[in-house]
């Protein structure tokens, strides 16, 4: 009888809990350019990483927000397993195929339906005129780079070329969650 009971509270526990075993968002989505390398197709790719717990993610995207959608697209999403420094973790691509040139698209992150990164990305454009950002040796997580950072939003540039020396010291993966992701990723639009 007490093997039972002790059975029973476990499995009350796992269900009265279900964060127990939920997933860990390591890197939020970022929005990255697609293989689409001539101006005859476009694409993007989201791109996020977690901790080792399989997830059951969806990505879904459109031409107007999904409250008024008349067509939502579900993009193709693959996972590859890492271990970094003994640690696995999961890296995440969801690629979004057959975008119009010039055009805002939403695009909604769905981990067991529930949204955990909603945004908004314009496409490349086919106009003369292209408005960009470069900018190296950037990644030492000071308040300058804040500043910068918050500088680059502002102008609202189609896209940020990068010359290297991203994050110091070596390149790491816990140097880019620390010293690159929280000034470039969208997590609002205030300088830290």
């Amino acid at each position: 009888m007490l093997k039972i009971n002790l059975l029973l509270s476990i499995v009350f526990s796992l269900v009265a809990n279900p964060n127990l075993f939920s997933q860990q968002i390591l890197v939020t989505p970022y929005l990255q350019p697609g293989n689409a390398s001539t101006l005859s197709k476009e694409q993007k790719v989201l791109i996020w990483q977690t901790d080792s717990i399989p997830a059951n993610f969806t990505v879904n995207y459109s031409l107007q927000e999904f409250s008024n959608a008349d067509k939502i697209l579900t993009a193709g999403i693959s996972v590859v397993d890492l271990k970094l420094k003994g640690k696995a973790t999961r890296l995440y691509r969801a690629v979004l195929e057959d975008l119009f040139f010039d055009t805002l698209y939403y695009y909604d992150v769905r981990l067991n339906n529930k949204s955990i990164a909603a945004n908004s990305f314009r496409t490349r454009t086919k106009k003369p005129f292209t408005k960009f950002a470069v900018m190296g040796d950037f990644g030492a997580g000071s308040s300058q780079q804040a500043a910068i950072a918050y500088r680059i939003a502002q102008q609202n540039p189609q896209f940020v070329l990068t010359t290297g020396d991203n994050v110091y010291d070596n390149g790491l993966e816990e140097e880019y969650r620390k010293n690159f992701y929280p000034y470039y990723l969208p997590q609002g639009n205030e300088p830290a």
